[in-house]
């Protein structure tokens, strides 16, 4: 038998956890409960549990913290992560820290039993498999595309040394240097991306890359001196590649070696310059080799559409950090591809898609933010960011005041959704898509108003209809399924939570005094 505590704040949700397990994994035996950081690690050193169950947003010392100590304490014990959070940045701690899975939440059973099931797996397994890094990595190569993007982005907007390494540590790759190369297809397919980067990750090259305005963006990583002759092995296997699959109308843009990923936004531009070269010459591929002055090209109206949108949700679910991040880049970017009359034409076209997506999600707030025209006017290119961020902020302002004068129609719509569909699987992201804020904004609104979650809001209506029904004669197990509930014991484990009773007893109680 191996010994399983629960570490999460939510209490139904730590209860949904448990009733998981023991329903469903006879080896197992939840020996703790915990609903934050302290308790987690006094009920560990308490119970030494084989395995770990924790989310990483607890109260007080975050899941992280947790494991940390756990850890140090007690190396044999194994954790899995059931989280909220997809931030990349949590996955790699995670890795450090020897964390076995990493789950999100909603957690599905299906999830959670393949994760426990190798947990219990590798306890019964006496031979030591691949590094915990390596398997975790595996395991979560759905956040790989989401990483790829953020550090290609950093590339283009020369983004700053520490912020590369950080992202490059994810994989390991932050002692690599290597090469950017740039392919440019008359199709423009983000298939064909994907079969190059599979061909060369087949052959053991590593890379990281990214589709970007229709180009193959492709930082190729080499450990030490990178010699001229792999660079060519490299760019003729490509070349090959592309006449086998029956592309022949393409250019390719190669940039100088590189030893440190700080010059990774250097070889991009590198790239960038040696495959305008190869257009410009009509060839198949340019190395970079002497300076050049790359033309303006500007960003694709995609491009702009694009941050517009992640402007957008940065500003509605309050991330002045990640919206101020943003705007920088984006400046960055404009600035580095265009000349500075360009750059401001650019950032004023940038305004004007930010103002029609307000209209799209604040049908009356559309016509009150106008595109400031004086970002037509600036003088120095260090004034672009502020500008942006500036005419960005009103947005956020405007945004707050409406919500704020329309909070309780907000709370009350919520309400009514909930009141409405109760029967279905209904949550707090269904919610608040279906009133149209943000499920961050919602969360506060109806915890400030009603000083409940929206689970528990879910959960009370679903009981108070299950009450009347019971009370009709219903059985329990048909109230059960007709209020939204797809376990009976879950069913059952909510409705004394709430009544103090079972439901047999409440009816026989309700019974009995209506006798």
């Amino acid at each position: 038998m191996y010994t399983v505590m629960v570490v999460e704040d939510e209490c139904i949700e730590r209860q949904a956890l448990i009733l998981m397990l023991r329903n469903n994994f006879s080896e197992l035996s939840v020996v703790a409960e915990a609903g934050n950081g302290i308790d987690a690690i006094n009920l560990a050193r308490l119970e030494k549990p084989d395995l770990v169950l924790v989310d990483v947003g607890i109260p007080g010392i975050n899941g992280l913290e947790v494991i940390a100590v756990i850890k140090n304490e007690q190396p044999k014990t194994s954790f899995i992560i059931v989280s909220s959070y997809d931030n990349f940045e949590y996955a790699q701690r995670a890795i450090k820290l020897g964390v076995e899975d990493y789950l999100l939440k909603p957690t599905r059973l299906e999830t959670l039993r393949q994760a426990v099931n190798a947990s219990i797996a590798r306890k019964k397994s006496s031979h030591e498999a691949d590094s915990t890094a390596t398997k975790l990595l595996n395991r979560m190569e759905s956040i790989r595309p989401l990483v790829e993007h953020d550090f290609i982005y950093e590339v283009i907007a020369n983004g700053q040394a520490p912020e590369l390494f950080r992202m490059l540590a994810f994989w390991g790759l932050e002692d690599h240097g290597g090469f950017c190369l740039i392919i440019s297809e008359k199709s423009g397919c983000i298939r064909l991306h994907g079969m190059i980067k599979n061909a060369l990750e087949e052959v053991g090259n590593k890379l990281v890359s990214g589709f970007f305005n229709n180009q193959s963006i492709l930082c190729v990583m080499i450990k030490g001196p990178v010699q001229n002759d792999v660079i060519e092995n490299i760019c003729g296997f490509i070349q090959e590649f592309l006449k086998k699959q029956g592309y022949g109308d393409y250019n390719i843009g190669v940039s100088k070696p590189l030893e440190s990923a700080a010059g990774w936004p250097n070889a991009y531009r590198q790239a960038r310059i040696a495959l305008k070269n190869a257009m410009e010459e009509n060839i198949k591929i340019k190395n970079y080799d002497i300076p050049g002055q790359l033309s303006p090209a500007g960003p694709s109206s995609e491009n702009l559409k694009i941050w517009s949108k992640m402007l957008v949700r940065a500003v509605l679910e309050d991330k002045d950090d990640q919206l101020k991040k943003l705007t920088g880049q984006i400046a960055l970017f404009l600035l580095s591809d265009n000349e500075f009359q360009q750059a401001r034409e650019e950032a004023y076209k940038m305004m004007i898609l930010l103002e029609q997506e307000l209209g799209r999600t604040f049908p009356t707030l559309g016509s009150r933010l106008a595109a400031d025209a004086a970002i037509l006017e600036l003088e120095q290119p260090r004034h672009l960011e502020t500008a942006l961020l500036s005419y960005i902020k009103q947005f956020g302002i405007m945004i707050q005041d409406f919500r704020d004068q329309n909070k309780n129609s907000f709370v009350d719509n919520a309400l009514l959704y909930i009141y409405a569909h109760y029967q279905k699987e209904i949550s707090l992201g269904s919610v608040a898509k279906e009133i149209g804020v943000s499920p961050f904004y919602l969360s506060k609104l109806l915890h400030r108003h009603t000083n409940k979650t929206c689970t528990e809001l879910i959960a009370e209506q679903r009981i108070e209809m299950a009450k009347k029904l019971l009370l009709q004669n219903y059985s329990s197990k048909e109230v059960c399924y007709q209020v939204g509930f797809n376990s009976q014991n879950y069913f059952a484990k909510i409705f004394k939570k709430f009544t103090g009773l079972t439901p047999g007893e409440f009816r026989n109680i309700s019974v009995t005094e209506t006798g």
